[in-house]
């Protein structure tokens, strides 16, 4: 068990509510992002799947592109429930 708490991850510290960001920082490396996002959600995210797709093809996240599609999430959202 990681921790003594019945919360997972490490509640004292940022986290998607299963790991803790802390948690995905390993040696080596090349590059590192972090989405507002659960982590059960995660795979649903758009955002997460355009810079999943940016990464595999360049080798880094798009700062810029994040802040853009967080935004069409944002509205998509809100057309979704008119």
């Amino acid at each position: 068990m990681r921790n003594t708490t019945s919360l997972p991850g490490f509640p004292d510290q940022p986290s998607d509510g299963t790991v803790s960001v802390a948690e995905t920082i390993v040696p080596g490396m090349m590059d590192f992002l972090q989405v507002p996002r659960l982590h059960k959600t995660m795979i649903l995210n758009s955002v997460v799947w355009e810079q999943t797709e940016h990464f595999l093809r360049t080798g880094e996240f798009t700062r810029g592109l994040i802040k853009y599609l967080l935004a069409v999430a944002v509205i998509r959202t809100v057309a979704l429930k008119c």
